[in-house]
């Protein structure tokens, strides 16, 4: 949770006067149930985990997929994750959505590999908050692709959304209209799908090592 919170697993409601009390008289502090939730997943990471309200809304809090600049391949994929999330409610169905997630990642992993993923769904979407001009000292990825399409003649403004792949090669990135599907960096690509899910992976018992071919197993942390 949030710096002032903590978790408590399936407590009664006489435990949790018997806390709320005890917090008051110790400390001479207030507290109160804040979320309800049937489970929560914990990646392991401060204040990063999935949790499902008991009617059925999820709660996301820091993973990477949730950023609003997040490739469209892997948005898809979270969305439909979210949504298997949603009906999922006992041990059974959470190992149903656990071979789901490692098949589904497996899949884009290949993909990836094969760069058999479109560019319209690799492609990072940035805007520029000011005039182009005005990028003087640093420059991140979204300027340079702009700084590229200005120089083929294209006419870019403040405001404008440009989006950008990653390729290999000095550059590193290619606005998306300069941009050909054989040039595009496949493991940069992997490591996002790495940095994005593995925690959650992870919560499940499943290595990021499992994904590209090396299998090892440990002791999932989903509480019921």
């Amino acid at each position: 949770g949030d710096t002032d919170s903590i978790f408590l697993w399936n407590p009664t409601e006489e435990q949790l006067t018997k806390l709320q009390e005890w917090v008051s008289q110790r400390l001479g502090l207030e507290i109160e149930v804040d979320k309800e939730f049937t489970y929560v997943l914990f990646t392991g990471l401060k204040k990063n985990y999935i949790g499902r309200y008991v009617d059925g809304g999820i709660e996301i809090k820091g993973l990477v997929a949730k950023k609003r600049n997040t490739p469209e391949f892997l948005k898809q994929l979270f969305e439909e994750l979210i949504e298997k999330l949603k009906s999922a409610k006992t041990p059974e169905d959470f190992i149903e959505f656990k071979n789901w997630l490692e098949a589904e990642v497996k899949g884009l992993y290949k993909s990836l590999k094969r760069k058999e993923v479109t560019l319209d769904k690799l492609a990072f979407k940035v805007g520029l908050t000011k005039r182009l001009e005005e990028y003087k000292k640093t420059k991140p990825p979204h300027i340079k692709a702009a700084l590229q399409l200005k120089s083929y003649g294209h006419n870019v403004q403040e405001g404008d959304i440009i989006p950008y792949i990653k390729i290999k090669g000095r550059d590193g990135y290619k606005a998306i209209q300069l941009a050909k599907l054989y040039e595009i960096d496949p493991e940069k690509y992997i490591d996002i799908i790495s940095s994005a899910l593995s925690q959650l992976l992870g919560a499940f018992g499943v290595e990021w090592e499992d994904i590209i071919g090396v299998h090892r197993l440990r002791e999932t942390t989903l509480q019921f």
